[in-house]
C-alpha cells in the first residue's frame, strides 16, 4: 500500500466526469508508481514496472499490441498477451514468449476456483480481500486528490495492505471522507 497518493493531473468533461487522470503513488523505502489513464489520447494498453535492477513492460492488455492498430479484441474472444519484455538495469531489453492468456478470463477462474474451495469447506484465501480493499483504497485516495485539485493523501496503517487513516490537508480522517462532487 502506498504512503502518499497525489493526483498531478486531472481533466473533467463538461459533465464533470473525470476524463483524463495521473497520479503518483509512493511507497515505503522510496519506490514510487506513476499511473496515466484517459479517454482522450491515442489507444496505449500496457504497463511497465521499473525497478532498481531493470524493467518489465508488457505491451498488450486489451488489443492493439505494438500501436498496431489490431483491435480485434474487441471484436472476438481475446487470447491474451503472448510476450513480455525484461530489461536490465544497463538498458538491454529481452523479449520473453508465453502462452498467450487472457489475464481476465484467468483470474476470474482463479477467483471461482476459490469460491467453489470454501463451497466445499475448504480454507478462504483471505488474498483476494487484502487485494480488493487495496485496489479499492488507491483509486478513492486518487479520486478526492483529483477532486481537490491534486492534493496530497496520506494513507496511514497498522499493516502495509491496510489504510485505517486518511491524513488529507492536515486533517485525519478513519475513513476516506467522500464530498458530494456534483453540488
Amino acid at each position: 500500500l502506498p504512503t502518499n497518493v497525489r493526483a498531478t493531473h486531472t481533466k473533467l468533461n463538461s459533465l464533470g466526469a473525470i476524463v483524463e487522470c495521473e497520479a503518483t503513488l509512493c511507497f515505503p523505502g522510496g519506490g514510487r508508481a506513476v499511473i496515466d489513464t484517459s479517454c482522450l489520447l491515442p489507444h496505449r494498453s500496457q504497463f511497465e514496472v521499473v525497478c532498481e535492477k531493470g524493467v518489465l513492460k508488457v505491451d498488450d492488455l486489451v488489443g492493439g499490441q505494438g500501436r498496431s492498430g489490431n483491435f480485434g479484441a474487441y471484436d472476438a474472444p481475446f487470447v491474451g498477451s503472448s510476450s513480455f519484455v525484461v530489461g536490465d538495469y544497463l538498458g538491454k531489453d529481452k523479449m520473453v514468449q508465453v502462452e498467450p492468456c487472457d489475464h481476465v478470463k484467468s483470474l476470474v477462474t482463479e477467483f471461482s476456483n476459490c469460491v467453489q474451495t470454501v463451497k466445499e469447506g475448504g480454507k478462504i484465501n483471505m488474498e483476494w480481500s487484502k487485494r480488493s480493499l487495496v485496489t479499492h483504497t488507491i483509486m478513492c485516495a486518487i479520486f478526492e486528490s483529483a477532486m481537490r485539485g491534486g492534493v496530497n493523501i496520506e494513507l496511514k496503517g497498522e499493516s502495509d495492505n491496510e489504510a485505517t487513516q486518511y491524513v488529507i490537508e492536515g486533517e485525519t480522517f478513519n475513513d476516506i471522507p467522500t464530498r458530494i462532487w456534483n453540488k
